[in-house]
């Protein structure tokens, strides 16, 4: 039977590392005196202490994980924990009674189900486990995070906290995956590979840099001692043809034979030697569109959008044990993804819309040691490359177009649908990131520990970008740039009777590493683009009331450094195209100054609350300022600045609950406020184009979510051993702003579109053959079928409907919509 968990929300400080510390107490359950000199083993990896004269142990450095933690002691029955869940940099704490015995007998055996305080730091994360995938009715890690409080999705871009797209960091096995360029995540990891995964959001720790609104820090698989191996199909396809396309208490049977969506994955793990493992996994995907167009317009010969999506991803690792706690994992995956969106002026002429593909690579070898039980450190060599691109893909000719052959485009006669002509963009941008990164624990006795590290980056961007290839003179932007960065930091970390505290202060650097130059009228000077550096301090206190209540403080100010597109863009100062702009290779970093508050309540074993209140002041936002006309200037251009900044404050709000193995559940609310004077990088541009007045006010940003409810639950039914799983959220809609039938705009973000919500399930059975479990699964996201607006025409405010006097077949876009219900039946064996 597959463990369910949920996705929980809690306080504490996680390092990059891998390892967390276990301690605790042994007491005789009789008269409740502590055993001095007692055993404490963790029987998975064979490492172990003796309590103290106060009874108290403690096992610093142990790797993230599950296990099994025995006390014993002469003249007592043994006890044994099981299930209990370290995730990285965490300390978890057990208590250990043992019954006096005159006769040896077996060991007293519990699961670690109950829910504790989270005393070790104050920082709320999201902490789950590759299970958490399997269990909920969710794609991936991503829909997780997409799910929780304090996280919006607009479009495609996940926003923590208020913060713009690109201001979280990903890491997978210690090594970074974010692309330097945009900011954004640059490869899919493939989601069988995923062990746990942890989302800070707020006051991060001091090891962590270069972002502004959180980390995600992926621990991939590795083998085990035992060999075991999974193999899964899920389908949408003929299988479940006709379906039922229900409402609630009515039953209406519609073919919808549109969508084909096919996965397969396969992964297996064990032992090479007595020293060395390994770990594979392979994971495929095919879908084609789930967009049912209400209209079609004339010519086009389908009910259903033009557009489709293939992944495939490869993840390996090989873990070798050697002797005096030296441990080398050697990791790496292969990412492809291939696909063309939907655009719906683009029906009458989807071949010559931009087919995208993005692949990404990642090879990292990981070292580290465990001196002594006190002291253990990592080093990590990897590197990283992406690649993505955006061009007009030729089928007869099995090659994409290039830029000589694009046209420029053409519409019907009512200047609605494209019937002729390619895409906008002919594109390709790769980067390869080269990271070293080192980290020292040392536990000075059971309360205090330091650590300190450093991270260095060279990177190395190339960008080859024509805008409309078809113009006598295209936008054209070509580049190779060779950045570099660093970052070192220290802290320590102090869990005491009455107060824990993390305190830590970082450093970073980053030399942009290129000449260029300043006024685009003047190009016989240059300027050697400046290092830039910040000392960030990081500080969080912790103060456990009572043993069923803690409140804690951290504060923090976070540095970022600039995306390298903005630095780098049209650096040959080209001022003949339309509505020029220049990168500025001299941007300053962005900064954050963050302080979070929380309050946790234990109602009893099986029943948490959590309270958090946040506040973020984020400064020197890069944005685009208008440099006019003027002496010295013949033509105005635009170019990047730090001139835009923003505030969130927020309030989030968790009650979880935990009875046994067959029940646990996770209640979120949110409510936040992000305003600021500029939702993105280029809205300052896209003014000047538009001729709109540039205004330095606040204002409602793009992802402004005020309210945000959501629900995870999975629950076993006993006696049948069905498993069943279910979320539902409810968001508020984003603002937008309205603009009359004569062009007249009104305040910037003054209206709302629809809230949303959606309902997921998911049901699953296994059966034991032998020595293998089958299981039949069946999942159903959007459950209600509920059409969620995610775009409303600002003339109208609807999602239908323009009042421009276009035609019903160009108004009613069903990517208008989020995705209607979609249903999986899926079989899946394991060894």
């Amino acid at each position: 039977m597959r463990r369910c968990i949920v996705l929980i929300i809690f306080p504490v400080f996680l390092y990059a590392g891998t390892t967390g510390l276990l301690k605790g107490k042994v007491i005789d359950k009789e008269n409740g005196t502590p055993l001095p000199y007692a055993n404490v083993v963790i029987e998975e990896i064979k490492r172990g202490t003796t309590t103290m004269e106060d009874g108290t142990f403690y096992i610093p450095h142990v790797p993230a994980g599950i296990y099994t933690v025995t006390a014993s002691m002469v003249g007592y029955a043994p006890m044994k924990i099981k299930n209990v869940v370290l995730y990285p940099d965490r300390t978890v704490e057990l208590v250990f009674y043992l019954e006096p015995q005159i006769y040896q007998t077996d060991a007293i055996v519990v699961e670690a189900t109950k829910i504790e305080l989270q005393k070790d730091a104050p920082q709320t994360i999201r902490a789950f486990s590759g299970e958490d995938v399997g269990a909920l009715p969710i794609r991936d890690a991503g829909d997780i995070l997409a799910m929780a409080a304090g996280v919006a999705v607009s479009g495609s871009g996940i926003h923590l906290r208020g913060g713009r797209e690109n201001e979280i960091a990903y890491y997978v096995d210690n090594i970074s995956v974010k692309n330097p360029l945009y900011g954004n995540l640059g490869a899919n990891i493939n989601r069988n590979a995923v062990k746990e995964m942890v989302v800070l959001a707020g006051s991060f720790s001091a090891e962590y840099g270069n972002a502004l609104s959180g980390v995600v820090n992926i621990v991939t698989q590795e083998g085990s001692s035992k060999f075991s191996a999974n193999v899964n199909y899920r389908t949408s396809n003929r299988l479940l043809r006709p379906v039922l396309d229900f409402v609630p208490f009515s039953f209406d049977l519609r073919k919808y034979d549109g969508y084909i969506h096919n996965e397969y994955e396969v992964s297996a793990g064990g032992p090479i030697a007595k020293f060395a493992r390994y770990y594979v996994s392979y994971y495929k995907m095919d879908r084609n569109s789930y967009y049912e167009i209400p209209e079609p317009p004339a010519g086009y010969k389908s009910r259903f959008g033009f557009d489709w999506y293939m992944e495939s991803s490869f993840q390996s690792k090989l873990t070798f044990l050697f002797p005096k706690g030296i441990k080398l994992n050697i990791s790496g995956f292969l990412n492809d993804e291939d696909w063309k969106p939907y655009a719906h002026r683009y029906l009458l002429n989807h071949d010559n819309y931009a087919r995208r593909m993005r692949i990404g690579r990642q090879l990292v070898l990981n070292f580290s040691h465990l001196v002594n039980n006190n002291i253990y450190y990592t080093i990590a060599l990897g590197g990283f490359s992406r690649k993505y691109i955006r061009k007009v893909w030729v089928d007869s000719l099995g090659r994409f177009k290039s830029p000589d052959e694009y046209a420029q485009r053409q519409t019907d006669q009512a200047g609605e649908f494209y019937i002729s002509g390619d895409d906008d963009y002919w594109h390709e941008d790769s980067s390869l990131t080269l990271n070293a990164k080192g980290d020292l624990s040392i536990q000075l006795n059971k309360s205090d520990n330091i650590k300190t590290g450093f991270d260095a980056k060279i990177h190395h961007v190339y960008l080859y970008n024509i805008e409309m290839p078809w113009r006598a003179h295209p936008y054209l932007d070509y580049y190779k740039e060779y950045p570099r960065e660093a970052g070192f930091y220290v802290q320590h970390k102090h869990e005491g009777d009455i107060f824990v505290t993390n305190i830590g202060i970082r450093f970073d650097y980053f030399d942009p590493k290129v000449t260029y130059i300043p006024d685009p009228y003047d190009t016989t000077t240059q300027k050697r683009a400046t290092p830039k550096y910040q000392i960030s301090p990081r500080i969080g206190i912790s103060y456990p009331w009572t043993d069923k209540s803690l409140f804690y403080f951290s504060y923090g100010r976070f540095f970022q450094i600039t995306d390298f597109y903005y630095l780098y863009e049209n650096m040959q100062r080209d001022l003949l195209v339309r509505y020029p702009i220049m990168g500025n290779p001299d941007l300053e970093p962005q900064r954050t100054t963050a302080f979070e508050t929380g309050f946790q309540y234990l109602f009893n074993e099986n029943t948490r609350l959590s309270i958090v209140a946040y506040y973020k002041d984020i400064r020197n936002l890069v944005g685009t300022k208008l440099v006019p006309e003027g002496p010295g200037v013949p033509l105005p251009y635009t170019i990047y600045k730090n001139s835009d900044y923003a505030n969130v404050k927020g309030i989030e709000f968790e009650l979880y609950g935990k009875y046994g193995k067959d029940l646990s559940y996770s209640i979120q609310y949110a409510y936040s406020k992000a305003v600021g004077n500029a939702s993105d990088e280029w809205e300052g541009y896209m003014n000047v184009i538009a001729n709109i007045s540039e205004l330095d006010q606040f204002y409602p940003l793009d992802f402004d979510q005020p309210h945000k409810f959501s629900v995870f639950l999975t629950y076993r039914i006993p006696g049948i051993d069905l498993n069943l799983s279910g979320t539902f959220d409810f968001a508020s809609g984003f603002p937008y702003t309205p603009i009359d039938r004569e062009g007249y705009r009104g305040p910037k973000n003054s209206a709302r579109m629809p809230s949303r919500f959606n309902v997921n399930l998911r049901a699953w059975r296994e059966f034991k053959i032998g020595f293998a479990k089958v299981g039949f699964e069946l999942e159903v996201q959007n459950l209600l079928n509920t059409k969620n607006v995610v775009y409303v025409y600002p003339t109208t405010g609807s999602p239908d409907y323009s009042g421009l006097g276009r035609s019903s077949s160009y108004d009613r876009d069903p990517s208008n919509y989020g995705p209607p219900r979609r249903i999986w039946i899926g079989i899946r064996g394991s060894l």
